[in-house]
């Protein structure tokens, strides 16, 4: 998919290019480096062209929207086998406490999450009145 970009395809060289699938799929600039066959020098010296400093944040969000729609259509079923586990008496006490404990941390979470974008989207609008 994001080797045949046509939209940055005139803008970022073959090595750009390739850099840039390498960044999204290695943990660090060198394990990218080594699968590109690029020294980390030039793979920094990408980073630091807005252009594809550009290009590599579009593709984290494309990913991170990927996986984040992966993941809610996991979440049904990570429901389920989190309800089975508490609601299974012969599994251990630990097991159903450490599951409740991480059920109670991640609605807590959501719950800030919330907030925090209904706080976000109020000073938005301030700040939108304010401007005209």
């Amino acid at each position: 998919m994001v080797e045949n970009d046509t939209e940055t395809a005139p803008i970022l060289s073959k090595n750009q290019r390739r850099a840039l699938v390498a960044m999204l799929r290695c943990p660090t600039i060198a394990a990218a480096a080594r699968e590109v066959g690029l020294g980390e020098t030039t793979l920094w010296r990408y980073l630091r062209d807005p252009v594809f400093a550009e290009a590599l944040i579009e593709r984290q969000r494309i990913v991170l929207k990927t996986t984040t729609t992966a993941l809610v259509g996991l979440s049904e079923l990570a429901n389920e086998a989190l309800y089975e586990i508490l609601s299974d008496t012969e599994a251990p006490a630990s097991v159903r406490a450490r599951v409740a404990l991480g059920i109670w941390q991640h609605r807590q979470d959501a719950v800030e999450l919330v907030l925090l974008e209904e706080r976000l989207a109020a000073l938005e609008v301030r700040l939108t009145e304010g401007a005209r």
